[in-house]
């Protein structure tokens, strides 16, 4: 079951739910362009949410459904790789970069969580689903006001880092130099658009070991040490 200390919010964005207004996440996938959060005089961000019933989400036709005011969803499968770096590339200052500040709602053993994220002024909520390569990922956009009404109930499950994006032979590097407790981790990712390429992809010579689906290096572990 997800991971979530309730008491700390559930003034804020949690209410109760009944048994009869859920259906699988599989079938509430197909309806994720209408799943969306709801912002109303209180900041209250999710009307409900299955805490304790794994795989279930609000039906659509439920009372207790995701609403949407005019914001953003994506659905897609992440196809990912993760490194160490043994050096940074030569003037990585030159490349885009921002401020990430991450925390999380919830997080279960199985790979599932709830992730609030600020990447410079962008916001959003993400859920993720998996571990490894190949990894489920949805995700609405936020308003600035909706992130702030969330974030206060990540406490204790964040962290800070700046990201660099490196162009590298047609796909994108991910380098993310952490701050604070986590202090001197700097990792890398790439993302890839088949199964295959990821298995093709052959690493700078610059990159050290893989760490890909290793627990240790997961942003969820890095958020509570």
């Amino acid at each position: 079951m997800l991971r979530f200390e309730r008491s700390r919010v559930e003034a804020t964005i949690l209410a109760p739910v009944r048994d009869d207004t859920f259906e699988t996440a599989e079938a509430y996938g197909a309806r994720i362009e209408e799943s969306c959060l709801r912002t109303e005089e209180s900041k209250r961000v999710i009307d409900r949410v299955p805490w304790g019933e794994p795989n279930l989400l609000p039906r659509s036709d439920s009372p207790t459904r995701y609403r949407c005011e005019n914001m953003a969803t994506s659905t897609a499968r992440e196809i990912e790789r993760k490194f160490l770096i043994k050096e940074l590339p030569p003037g990585l200052e030159r490349f885009r970069s921002y401020s990430i500040a991450q925390g999380y709602l919830a997080n279960e053993m199985g790979g599932r969580h709830v992730r609030l994220r600020k990447r410079g002024k962008t916001a959003s909520l993400t859920f993720k689903l998996g571990r490894g390569t190949n990894r489920e990922e949805r995700e609405i956009k936020l308003s600035s006001q909706q992130f702030a009404a969330l974030w206060p109930a990540t406490a204790g499950r964040r962290l800070r880092k700046a990201r660099y994006y490196v162009p590298w032979k047609g796909l994108t590097i991910e380098i993310d130099i952490y701050r604070g407790r986590n202090k001197g981790l700097v990792v890398a990712e790439v993302e890839f658009t088949s199964q295959a390429a990821c298995r093709k992809f052959k690493a700078p010579v610059w990159f050290g070991a893989e760490v890909t689906g290793v627990k240790r290096y997961s942003n969820v572990r890095l958020a509570r040490e």
